[in-house]
């Protein structure tokens, strides 16, 4: 891959609030926060975008050539991997929406220029799979009790959209 930072902070508490012979009440909670960035890309990482690069391309060419495409697969957006970004960036070709005059999609190269056909070629980093608000705006709270060997579990999730939850019933 090359050189990787990752940085990041996961917190757990866990309290028993009461506990005897046959009864116990826990609360507990988590919050995890990670932050990878891509210092330096390898040899065969830089050989993997090339052919990413080139799979766009000869697909392009293709349709360019013959107004046809191999498949549906072309339009998901491959992994690629740049220096300065994260490994789970999201790539795409920005879109400025549709031209009314024309009917068709407007695009935003790289370099600031304007076009009417999608490339490959001009995909840069839009968003990231893991955003900052899954974990610095989210808060998990859990209460446990078990009574005679029976379990009941209280979970409240706080979020700006989704958390995913990993449910473990022992205590």
């Amino acid at each position: 891959m090359g050189q990787v930072a990752n940085k990041g902070v996961e917190l757990k508490l866990r309290a028993d609030i009461y506990r005897d012979r046959n009864w116990n009440v826990a609360l507990w909670g988590n919050m995890a926060h990670n932050k990878n960035e891509i210092l330096k890309i390898s040899d065969s990482q830089k050989a993997y975008n090339e052919r990413v690069a080139a799979y766009y391309k000869n697909e392009a060419l293709y349709q360019e050539t013959l107004g046809l495409s191999h498949g549906a697969e072309y339009s998901v957006p491959l992994p690629q991997y740049e220096e300065g970004a994260s490994l789970t960036s999201i790539w795409a070709v920005r879109s400025l929406g549709i031209d009314p005059t024309t009917g068709k999609e407007i695009f935003l190269n790289r370099d600031g220029s304007i076009a009417d056909k999608w490339n490959a070629a001009q995909e840069v980093v839009v968003g990231n799979t893991e955003p900052k608000e899954e974990y610095e705006k989210a808060s998990l709270f859990i209460s446990n009790s078990a009574i005679d060997g029976w379990m009941i579990t209280l979970t409240e999730a706080q979020q700006m959209g989704t958390v995913p939850l990993v449910m473990d019933s022992s205590m």
